[in-house]
């Protein structure tokens, strides 16, 4: 007889980004920058790739050129995220929460979607140069990002990343218990489940998680020096969405 294998649960993040742009937080990208980039994509000129760009009527850039930009991007699966939930130095814990949950191995690469595209030249007259915005509106995310770090933590994962109430005084009898649950076996203290900010504290940190994923370039080598960009934005939301039913 056989057994059937314990189902794991699993979460997918997304990332939409409202209109951002390419940066390196040192002033780039410069003009050999864009070049660069436009070369590796196949366009000869700015002016050659805005026209490609235009989608009026349209959704989105089409798929042959979204393909062309997303193959600049790094779309490797994650090695690690930042595990800690809440820092002991915000409520006078004795020691670091951790999420109570981890990094899927079953984590997928990036899935990339490009909706808009186009770089803007002008001139800056503080610095008497030519200065270029890359903009850029996409959405990233990751199949099964992550599961309960444990098998007891199946409850406390499935209702946090559920998201957070209007009302902490909406969550059931049932909630709280798993949340008591949760603190218990990470801290050992039940007081903590009595604390409405710190309750809220820890959906708001789960919602958050999703900004752990983010557009970064491969590595570019540009006049012999080796460059990364990352899209730099304002989220128009982020989700978390379970990937089981």
């Amino acid at each position: 007889m056989y057994l059937k294998e314990k189902e794991i649960k699993t979460w997918s993040l997304s990332r939409y980004y409202k209109p951002g742009y390419l940066s390196d937080d040192l002033g780039r990208p410069n003009k050999n920058d864009i070049k660069h980039i436009l070369k590796i994509i196949g366009f000869d000129s700015i002016k050659e790739f805005n026209s490609a760009s235009e989608h009026d009527g349209a959704y989105s850039i089409n798929k042959q050129l979204q393909e062309k930009l997303i193959s600049i991007f790094d779309i490797s699966k994650p090695s690690s995220f930042d595990e800690i939930m809440i820092y002991k130095s915000w409520y006078s814990l004795e020691n670091n929460i951790k999420f109570p949950f981890e990094l899927s191995p079953n984590v997928s690469e990036q899935s990339i979607f490009i909706r808009d595209s186009f770089i803007e030249k002008f001139y800056n007259a503080e610095t008497s140069t030519d200065d270029y915005i890359f903009y850029i509106r996409a959405s990233v995310s990751h199949r099964s990002f992550f599961q309960p770090r444990k098998d007891s933590f199946n409850e406390i994962c499935t209702l946090l990343a559920r998201g957070k109430p209007q009302e902490i005084d909406q969550l059931t009898k049932n909630d709280f218990d798993i949340i008591k649950s949760y603190l218990y076996e990470e801290t050992g203290n039940l007081k903590l489940a009595e604390n409405k900010d710190f309750i809220e504290k820890l959906f708001d940190q789960v919602q958050l998680l999703p900004e752990n994923i983010f557009l970064e370039t491969k590595k570019l080598t540009i006049d012999q020096e080796e460059v990364y960009f990352f899209v730099e934005g304002e989220d128009e939301y982020i989700e978390i969405s379970p990937d089981f039913f």
